[in-house]
């Protein structure tokens, strides 16, 4: 009886009994390397978000980094413009002032060709006069004992006088830059003992320019005189103003 009860069963379900425990054995590997590959898969997402988000962060710094140097150029060229615009002003008032200059000196050459006419003509008349005075005066001391007499003309020319020196008014744009320097300008003077045809000789900055022009304008003269002691005009004179900021 004993050997009844021996497994009698067939080789069939013999292999099924070791093939169902193989196949799940099978299952826990192939689920062990799932979960790895998972948290592995996560892990590497992790660090490339991390990659991502710093490299979004330095991308955002200099992108305002960027902005920010292109705000402040935008405002050096805003400030270049309008400093450049007021240049022009400047330029533009003193090619005008230079046109009227133009103007009253073409009157002045016409007054002075009508006086010239005139003086030449007078002129004419008193050497003519001069030399039958002194033709009668030599005649008379020539029959006179004696040395003979000399009578001197008089001369009553004198040349001009500064009465007003000038007013110097230190530019803004000039005392913001700690702009210094000297600008050496030539100009004429009128009968009315006033400054005109003001040009520039040399300038240490163009910024200082209308300021020397403007401090030269407000200087007032006594005018020269000529030998009859009539007003005349005064050519060329030179003037250096000096613009220095003191501490």
């Amino acid at each position: 009886m004993a050997r009844d009860r021996r497994d009698i069963r067939r080789p069939s379900e013999k292999k099924i009994a070791w093939i169902f425990p193989f196949f799940l054995i099978l299952i826990g590997i192939g689920a062990f390397f799932l979960l790895f590959d998972r948290e592995t898969f996560n892990s590497s997402e992790k660090e490339n978000d991390k990659k991502l988000f710093i490299i979004e962060e330095n991308l955002l710094e200099k992108e305002d980094d960027k902005k920010s140097f292109l705000f402040e150029e935008n405002n050096l060229l805003k400030k270049e413009i309008d400093s450049l615009k007021q240049d022009m002003k400047s330029k533009n008032s003193a090619l005008d002032s230079y046109k009227s200059y133009v103007g009253r000196l073409e009157q002045d050459i016409v007054s002075l060709k009508s006086k010239i006419k005139v003086l030449s003509e007078e002129n004419k008349f008193y050497k003519d006069k001069e030399y039958s005075e002194t033709d009668i005066q030599n005649r008379s001391s020539n029959n006179r004992p004696g040395p003979r007499l000399f009578i001197p003309s008089t001369d009553l020319s004198k040349k001009e006088k500064e009465i007003r020196g000038p007013k110097v008014i230190y530019p803004r744009r000039a005392l913001e830059r700690g702009i210094t320097g000297e600008v050496i300008l030539l100009f004429d003077v009128s009968q009315e003992g006033e400054p005109y045809n003001i040009r520039i000789i040399s300038s240490s900055s163009s910024t200082l320019n209308q300021a020397a022009i403007k401090a030269v304008q407000k200087m007032l003269y006594e005018p020269a005189l000529n030998q009859r002691g009539e007003k005349i005009p005064s050519r060329d004179l030179t003037r250096s103003i000096r613009f220095k900021i003191e501490d």
